[in-house]
């Protein structure tokens, strides 16, 4: 994707490994080179370098009363390793992008691909990769999963935030109606207020209409 800096400029060592960039219309994306070491900041976005939504306190609380156990710190790296793994063999060529920083794993789906224009609908070509993904979130249950919202700069703040979250809702509903613990699901909507492109291009808006599912492991 054109939006993306070269790898060289991430001063990140490693193999590289392909997943798939935005998808076309016509479904047919690009693949898109990404570092097995952690994804930048600068292009995962600041906002995801904070804790995860409404807290790790409460929602660990939550976790415990549903009664999944957290992860041992020496777990960490091999439980989101194979669930990183899985979750790139699922979504390889549908337009979901998998991105890595630290421990955490992060699910970038295009609006394009996601929802159609204006709503929050999900898209019934896009519920069968929707529905694997819930299937890995079900079966590896040790994590939060905090479903993000996101618009462009068009059509004014409020009617974007109240679409960020609508959609973001949406996502969060879809999961836990396929099995995913209501207790490890939080959504959040950030309407126009964390661009990752440019608004000023067709191009840009279309990148910055995303929803992100992040997934964080519960450690003890």
């Amino acid at each position: 994707m054109r939006h993306f800096r070269p790898l060289a400029a991430l001063a990140l060592s490693g193999a590289v490994i392909a997943t798939s960039a935005c998808m076309s219309n016509n479904y047919a994306p690009r693949p898109v080179y990404r570092p097995v070491a952690d994804t930048s900041v600068a292009l995962l976005g600041a906002y995801l370098a904070g804790d995860v939504i409404d807290g790790r306190s409460s929602r660990r609380a939550k976790v415990i009363r549903a009664k999944i156990a957290p992860l041992n710190g020496a777990e960490v790296g091999t439980y989101m390793q194979r669930h990183e793994a899985d979750l790139r063999r699922q979504t390889v060529g549908t337009g979901v992008e998998v991105l890595r920083s630290g421990a955490d794993v992060v699910l970038r789906m295009p609006a394009s691909i996601t929802f159609p224009s204006g709503s929050y609908a999900i898209q019934s070509q896009f519920q069968s990769t929707l529905r694997e993904v819930a299937q890995t979130l079900k079966g590896d249950d040790k994590t939060y999963v905090d479903v993000l919202g996101h618009t462009d700069a068009s059509g004014g703040k409020a009617p974007n935030q109240a679409l960020s979250v609508s959609r973001a809702q949406a996502v969060g509903t879809y999961l836990k109606s396929r099995g995913v613990s209501a207790a490890r699901v939080a959504v959040k909507g950030y309407g126009e207020s964390a661009p990752i492109a440019t608004n000023d291009t067709e191009e840009g808006r279309a990148l910055n209409r995303r929803i992100e599912i992040r997934i964080v492991p519960v450690t003890r």
